[in-house]
Formats: structure tokens, sequence, C-alpha cells
């Protein structure tokens, strides 16, 4: 309950299948669960973008003055500091298409044959990374991937070039 940002992001960090978080509070000193002033704690998933296990605070080691309210991306998740200072939950904002839609998957391993040499792996972020997701752009694509468009497995958006 006395815990810091850093002590939070550890803790997810650590938690199997979750990656890299960010994680914010609006109280610069705060903790994370505090009776006054509220505490807002904010937690963004930086890397991996499908179903996550769900963020549930355990009540064993929290203030008793403290309430917990977890916002989770649907209409109703504006929360509101003692300032009345809004915080809005966002729902996933990243795709999570199957190698990005540019490259076939290897089940066996776990990784991405990218199209044409047009794709690499990629940051989460669209840069350069060590993720085998095809997610990096390395040349601009001016056709769909594939000797045959999108190996065959779908068809190919030709404003994008990836494959559905």
């Amino acid at each position: 309950a006395s815990g810091t940002a850093s002590d939070l992001k550890d803790t997810l960090e650590g938690i199997e299948g979750v990656g890299e978080v960010s994680v914010s509070f609006s109280e610069t000193a705060g903790k994370i669960c505090q009776g006054s002033p509220t505490n807002i704690v904010g937690v963004t998933f930086l890397e991996n973008y499908g179903v996550l296990p769900p963020v549930v605070p355990e009540s064993s080691d929290i203030d008793v003055t403290s309430e917990i309210t977890v916002g989770t991306g649907s209409a109703n998740s504006v929360l509101y500091d003692d300032t009345l200072n809004s915080y809005t939950a966002t729902h996933g904002t990243k795709e999570e298409d199957v190698c990005s839609g540019r490259g076939r998957c290897d089940d066996l391993r776990g990784t991405c044959a990218c199209y044409n040499g047009q794709y690499a792996g990629s940051d989460g972020a669209s840069g350069a990374g060590r993720r085998p997701d095809c997610g990096h752009v390395v040349a601009v694509p001016l056709e769909c991937p594939g000797t045959i468009p999108c190996g065959g497995r779908g068809s190919c958006d030709l404003v994008t070039f990836r494959c559905t």
C-alpha cells in the first residue's frame, strides 16, 4: 500500500506475459494506495497488446482510508482527483494482428517470416527492434506482399498493403 510508482512497475513487469509497462501517479510523491489526497495511478502496457491479466487490487495491504476504483476503458472510466482533475481510462489502442498483417507466423517458433524483406522486427511502436512481429517497415511497399499476395492466406489492403 505504501509502494511507489517504481515498485508497482517492477511488480507488474514481474507478471509473466505483461512485458514492459509505464506507471504514472497524479500525486508526484504519492503512494500506490493512499487515503488523501487522492492518487490516480495510470498504467500503460507498452509491449503486449493482447488479452492481459486483469488488474485487481489486493485488499490485505490497503490503507483503510483508501478507495480503489479500477478504470477499464469503458464509457464510465473517468476518474477524478481531489482537485477535480479528470483522468480517462483508455481501452487498448494498439493492433494485435498476427505478424502485424505483414508476414506468416511460424507457430512452432513463435516468430514471423516477414513478406518480401519490406518488413522486420519492431520495438512495438513501429521502430526497428527485437520483437519478431514484422511491425517495422524497412522499405516502403509498392505492392501487396508475397509472390502470391499475402501468401494466399488473406486479402491485401491496396492502401496500407497489409494482409487481412
